[in-house]
């Protein structure tokens, strides 16, 4: 009930503004709650600058619906082979891969989501593709939440890169993290809005 008070105060708040910029929002279906003009920026030609140097003998792989539409923009775009999985979501916010389409064996991926929040599902993920005989994985997502337990997690997990856009300002992060500029992306989203 609260989140709907919430949704609600949000939704009559932007009855005043003249229209909504998102970066790679998680739920297109909320745009249909606002009765202004809506722009949602597409974050694939940034994914797309950053796995340009890795584009070789890989498979591009959505490890659930949020990142699927991502992934199938990159995967046509530079003409890879997608890998879906299917994931399913328990009461407690864990999660458990159920199976996949796609072969992985002897390739490198790259997992692309919209949000990484607890880091399960790309561990998850990255563990199913090293079981089915994947080489290298690096993993892309727009959003880094990193709730409790999340860094230290994708740390100790076999992914080898972990890019990030800088949505959510992160900080102390390793090597293995690298984050990519998104004020370009939005800048020259304000001048066709």
């Amino acid at each position: 009930m609260l989140s709907l008070i919430k949704s609600r105060i949000l939704i009559n708040l932007y009855g005043y503004a003249r229209g909504l910029l998102t970066l790679d929002i998680h739920s297109p279906d909320s745009i249909r709650f606002f009765n202004i003009k809506f722009h949602n920026i597409d974050p694939s030609p940034l994914f797309l600058e950053a796995i340009h140097p890795f584009a070789q003998n890989y498979s591009i792989v959505a490890p659930d619906q949020g990142g699927a539409s991502n992934a199938n923009k990159i995967a046509a775009a530079i003409n890879l082979p997608i890998v879906k999985m299917h994931k399913m979501r328990s009461r407690d916010n864990d999660c458990e891969i159920l199976g996949m389409n796609g072969e992985v064996h002897g390739k490198n991926c790259i997992i692309i989501d919209d949000i990484i929040d607890t880091g399960k599902t790309m561990c998850h993920a990255c563990n199913i593709l090293k079981e089915n005989g994947a080489k290298k994985v690096i993993a892309i997502a727009t959003h880094a939440v990193f709730s409790t337990g999340a860094v230290a997690r994708l740390e100790n997990s076999q992914i080898d890169i972990i890019i990030i856009t800088n949505s959510i300002e992160q900080s102390g992060l390793s090597k293995k993290f690298k984050i990519i500029d998104v004020n370009k992306l939005i800048c020259e989203s304000f001048v066709k809005i």
